[in-house]
């Protein structure tokens, strides 16, 4: 920033953050970059944890593949959606809709999500997550790149995208210290139980534990992020 401010041409003007759907877009897609990222760490998490043996574990890529397709897939499609409904209904509405979706998909994630949840419930929920992420992608960048004067709108649309690769690295950067801090934390307090039975699977246990509290954070974290839309 020091350096972009004293450029004659910079590569990114920082007065375009004056603008307010600039900003407050692009602080959105942070928070929509970071949620993201619980979807695609937790499902291959779960997935792995609840393998046994070698000849199930040769599966597991697959599996996760097909898994997150019901996250991804969804996620592209409704990005399509996402654009009708921006110009009908308007840029913050249609953003805030598809954060509360999302927030629902991991809320559910965080109340059904046990070492026994069934492949067919990540899936669904899964689909509900990128279902409420993809339409947001339309009308966020819209936000962006029509605030943005038409010498900086090259540059506007490329910051949608950075800032949303920023939330995701925050997010796998802090989500691995918080899991790994709650997994030890849960381990130390239920020593006695995994004494008296196989540790491993009550270490799995706890791990989809973690990643079904994860839910409940990303949630919250779509709400927040549903506020600041709201200024849009």
């Amino acid at each position: 920033i020091l350096v972009e401010r004293r450029r004659k041409d910079p590569l990114i003007d920082l007065s375009m953050f004056r603008h307010r759907s600039v900003s407050i877009g692009l602080l959105t897609n942070l928070f929509i970059g970071y949620v993201l990222f619980v979807g695609l760490v937790t499902v291959p998490i779960l997935v792995n944890v609840r393998q046994e043996g070698v000849s199930t574990l040769q599966q597991t890529a697959l599996l996760v593949g097909l898994m997150l397709c019901a996250l991804t897939v969804p996620m592209a499609l409704a990005a399509i959606p996402g654009g009708w409904l921006s110009e009908r209904f308007g840029i913050r509405n249609t953003t805030i809709a598809g954060l509360i979706i999302a927030a629902v998909g991991f809320l559910l994630v965080w109340k059904t999500w046990t070492y026994t949840v069934s492949d067919l419930t990540v899936v669904l929920e899964m689909m509900v997550v990128g279902i409420g992420i993809g339409l947001t992608f339309s009308p966020v960048s819209a936000s962006v790149i029509n605030a943005a004067d038409d010498s900086h709108r090259g540059v506007a649309s490329a910051l949608v995208i950075v800032l949303r690769l920023v939330g995701m690295t925050l997010s796998v950067s802090t989500l691995t210290s918080i899991a790994l801090t709650r997994v030890n934390t849960l381990l130390v307090e239920r020593v006695g139980v995994i004494n008296s039975l196989d540790s491993v699977t009550a270490a799995a246990g706890i791990t989809v534990e973690v990643m079904a509290e994860l839910g409940l954070l990303a949630a919250v974290l779509c709400l927040i992020g549903a506020g600041i839309a709201a200024l849009l």
